[in-house]
């Protein structure tokens, strides 16, 4: 056998680990994991080796500051190196969780472990050269450990081999990026577990991960687990899309979720019902099945598919339905920050759309006073004014997490036989890891009811299950957590899976498991322009505005000949443009539905017929009205309401005769995914029957630390897209569950700043004294690490210059640029210093 090859910091592969260094060339000493069950250190021929002195190592993580943790098991992978008080020991693989931290510079190794914060490893001279954990008293004081690495030519067991090398040189995207295998993902314990990745679970790791790349070492271990695969790259309509439908006005998204949704169980089995509303005298009503929803399975959810259309819940429904500290909160910041992140847009307005605004208003004055017609709002950036800066596209979760991804850090890893080329391996983030093709079955709790881990059935055909656990197990705020995000159907699976919770959810003042959608309905009609070149004037589009009908508050969405998440129904001639007329109702949760789990496991919905009891005449007059504005003002011809004037009187006989010709439709219930309500947080409705706090956690009567953010938490159905403020509570509770700015204010006459730019930077600070002729002695700079605050005292309501100094990455030594960036810093105020 040839010598083994030594580098300072370890990489991936199979190593000897030489503790201390020896008096003897021709021995040593080595670490041996003796009889598989005990960590010695022995003497050993400096060429031999055995599986005993052979450890297998894995570079687990890799922080920003390029601090590695690595996992070091025996060659068998039985047991790994770990620690007790303050002596190295190894532990089974399975129960023991240990990663340790290398940091090389010139001099050697710094070794230590996250489980014992201030500790390191150093050589320890009792007689055998053994080695000890030492607690240092500060950073300038970290010893090195003596540790040295040496490279054996000698292969991992396939069975035990990292992920990552063989991601490398994969050839998608779900090969490349998504390596992590569930086995790996359980070698850690997360303070954060997050179990779905639709707008819920995406958006709430996405600020979850902003939030951590501001706090350094203060960061939160986060593992997001999602059910399905890498099945879109991005949301359905950035992507190709069926011939006819890419220049076709409708958005079509609906064909993508029809194709790609998972059916729900239904117990007893759905009988068809009417498919429109009651008051057509003509003929009898068509049959339909009520329910046409489902799950979507893959990366980012049904946020893949969804219909990207984003209004926020009308503010006096928010107001008099929703907890006061849910609503005060969405309304004074989070809509807004959901709004950003979600690239809400407003088109471009020209006079000839407003012509068109003002006279729908006052066509509907004449039934509805609080009506004002204005631009839909869509979660989609259609273009950008800044040259070579492309359009975003409408808005999923999986363009963040696959961001995250694809800029892991990076390896660089050669195999152990010397003709096999040099790879460029990703390593996993230090603090977030996403696991795919992973299902969450049910969790894992103490005596006390306080959630320990999650119960993953990975994509096996042997359905066996593997714990990830939680990191430091509470119920306080520092304690680990699990966010369910599964969705109104899974996330209350989940519990009735679960021991513990199982039996709670059915008790009476939980007000759980009654799957509740709105009725969506509509009307469509085709039209021709009576000058076609209206039809590039006016080009597309999709207005919104809140009315009231029967003293209940709804929500009209028109399209005209525009993109809509409705069936585009059959038409004379499928190239004529469509108008198409939406009313969204709200309703209260339906206490006859309910969720039960079947035999196999399985949840199965039982599900109430569907009442309205809106009047459906007045449903008419508004969609007539609307119908007439736009012959005035647009030019629009409806195809069978020929003869339609905009000035005819409401109640006329050709108005009658048109009022009989609409025909309005019900939408299936759950075809746009906004089944909702299972798990319901607290609100006016109910103040004393609910599953959920304001803050979105489990009530602690049925367990601890699992706090949950889909619709399930819903306590109403809004008469709006709920999808927009979902995406909202879930940066509201990415808040709560990991704040950002942590620093307490001395005082009104203390500045105070952070270091959340995520990287080494230098930092001064002005002393500026008002009415005098020299300033106060400035301190001289300091130097703060990521997420590192520091505060100075100054005159009190006098603004100083806090002057920032990055690095300067072009060199490899730690040198700080010549020109800074100038902040003006408030004492009494903290100053956040940020990436950009």
């Amino acid at each position: 056998m040839s010598a083994p090859t030594r580098d300072r910091r370890p990489g991936y592969g199979v190593y000897r680990i030489t503790p201390a260094s020896t008096c003897h060339e021709d021995e040593k000493n080595v670490l041996s994991c003796s009889n598989q069950v005990s960590l010695a250190v022995v003497r050993s021929p400096s060429l031999e080796t055995n599986s005993a002195n052979q450890w297998i190592v894995y570079p687990v993580s890799t922080s920003e500051q390029d601090v590695i943790a690595f996992r070091i098991t025996s060659y068998d992978g039985e047991h790994i190196l770990s620690w007790e008080n303050e002596d190295l020991k190894v532990a089974p693989s399975e129960s023991s969780h240990t990663t340790w931290n290398i940091e090389a510079d010139h001099q050697g190794l710094r070794i230590s472990t996250d489980e014992k914060p201030d500790f390191y490893v150093a050589g320890y001279n009792d007689g055998n050269l053994s080695t000890k954990l030492v607690k240092t008293p500060s950073t300038d004081s970290v010893p090195y450990s003596g540790w040295e690495f040496e490279r054996l030519p000698v292969d991992v067991p396939q069975d035990l081999a990292w992920s990552a090398v063989a991601a490398a040189t994969g050839e998608t995207f779900q090969q490349k990026f998504f390596n992590l295998t569930l086995k790996e993902a359980a070698w850690e314990e997360y303070d954060i577990i997050i179990v779905g990745s639709g707008i819920g679970g995406g958006v709430l790791a996405n600020d979850l991960y902003d939030t951590n790349s501001r706090l350094g070492k203060d960061a939160k271990r986060i593992l997001l687990i999602e059910k399905g695969g890498v099945v879109f790259h991005s949301h359905c309509l950035n992507t190709a899309r069926p011939a006819g439908l890419a220049h076709d006005r409708g958005q079509q998204n609906d064909t993508f979720f029809k194709q790609f949704k998972q059916q729900y169980q239904f117990d007893p089995p759905l009988q068809p019902e009417d498919a429109e509303i009651p008051g057509n005298p003509r003929r009898d009503a068509r049959q339909q099945f009520p329910w046409s929803g489902g799950a979507m399975y893959g990366l980012g959810g049904r946020s893949a598919a969804w219909g990207l259309f984003a209004p926020r819940v009308h503010d006096k429904v928010l107001q008099d339905k929703y907890h006061s500290k849910v609503y005060t909160d969405l309304r004074e910041q989070y809509y807004d920050k959901a709004e950003r992140l979600m690239l809400v847009s407003l088109p471009t307005t020209r006079r000839v759309h407003q012509h068109i605004m003002d006279r729908l208003n006052s066509k509907f004055q004449e039934i509805e006073h609080s009506v004002q017609w204005q631009w839909g709002r869509i979660a989609s950036e259609f273009k950008d004014d800044r040259n070579f800066d492309f359009a975003e596209g409408a808005y999923c979760t999986i363009d963040k997490i696959l961001e995250f991804a694809m800029s892991r850090p990076k390896l660089n890893f050669k195999g152990s036989s010397e003709d096999v080329d040099e790879l460029e391996v990703l390593t996993e983030h230090k603090y977030f890891k996403t696991l795919l093709n992973a299902d969450v079955r049910s969790l894992e709790f103490d005596n006390q009811g306080v959630v320990t881990g999650v119960k993953v059935r990975g994509s096996g055909s042997d359905h066996s299950e593997t714990i990830i656990k939680v990191r430091n197990p509470g119920d306080k705020e520092d304690n680990g957590k699990v966010v369910l995000c599964a969705g109104s159907v899974h996330s209350p699976a989940i519990l009735l899976r679960s021991d513990h919770t199982k039996d709670s959810l059915s008790k009476e003042k939980f007000n759980a498991l009654h799957l509740t959608d709105h009725s969506i309905l509509f009307f469509q009609a085709s039209f021709r322009y009576s000058d076609q070149s209206k039809r590039e004037e006016l080009g597309a589009m999709k207005l919104q505005t809140h009315a009231q009908i029967d003293n209940e508050r709804v929500l009209f969405n028109m399209s005209i000949d525009a993109s809509s998440f409705l069936p585009r129904g059959k038409s004379p001639d499928p190239k004529l443009p469509k108008f198409i007329f939406v009313i969204m109702l709200q309703s209260d949760l339906d206490e006859n539905n309910t969720i039960k789990m079947s035999s196999s496991g399985e949840p199965t919905i039982y599900l109430s017929p569907r009442i309205t009891t809106l009047s459906g005449h007045k449903m008419r007059q508004f969609i007539l009205a609307s119908m007439k504005a736009l012959v005035g003002s647009g030019g629009l011809e409806f195809v069978g309401f020929e003869g339609l004037q905009a000035d005819s009187k409401s109640n006329s006989q050709g108005d009658k005769k048109f009022l009989e010709k609409i025909d309005i439709g019900f939408l299936p219930l759950g075809g746009v995914a906004h089944e909702l309500g299972t798990l319901p947080m607290i609100s006016k409705i109910n103040p004393d029957r609910y599953c959920l706090d304001s803050d979105l956690r489990i009530r602690p009567e049925i367990c601890k630390g699992v706090y949950v953010c889909d619709l399930s938490c819903f306590p109403h159905s809004p008469a709006a897209n709920p999808t927009l403020t979902l995406a909202a509570l879930a940066i509201r509770l990415s808040r709560h569950l990991n704040k950002r700015l942590r620093v307490d204010v001395k005082g009104t006459k203390y500045v105070h700043a952070v270091n959340q730019s995520g990287s080494k930077i230098k930092v001064f600070l002005s002393f500026h004294r008002p009415g005098e002729e020299s300033s106060g002695q400035a301190e001289k700079a300091i130097v703060l690490q990521p997420g590192q605050d520091h505060y100075w005292e100054r005159p009190e309501s006098v603004p100083q210059g806090l002057f920032v100094y990055r690095l300067d990455m072009s060199v490899k030594e730690e040198k700080f640029l010549d020109r800074p960036i100038v902040l003006v810093a408030h004492p009494g105020k903290v100053t956040p210093i940020l990436s950009d």
